[in-house]
């Protein structure tokens, strides 16, 4: 074979080429199921974080009706009582 391009022959340059292309693979396959390991995970904490969100939610109406309840009592109370000048 004619040696040609710093004394590499045809076959040698293509042989190199095939080995850093699998090369390359793997390091993308490898971050691939990195990538799909973080997805699960993330997946999996934004459910919990939907359920916390769903509960705090919930604790949220029910501050507010004690609230309500509250301003009322108090709102009663200022309403009935005589002003004193």
């Amino acid at each position: 074979m004619p040696k040609s391009n710093n004394g590499r022959s045809r076959l040698d340059r293509i042989e190199a080429i095939i080995e850093a292309v699998a090369v390359r693979q793997a390091d993308i396959e490898d971050e691939f199921r990195r990538l799909l390991r973080a997805q699960v995970v993330m997946v999996d904490n934004m459910g919990q974080l939907a359920a916390e969100q769903v509960k705090l939610a919930e604790q949220q109406r029910n501050t507010e009706e004690k609230l309500h309840a509250l301003i009322a009592v108090v709102d009663d109370i200022v309403r009935r009582t005589p002003r004193q000048r």
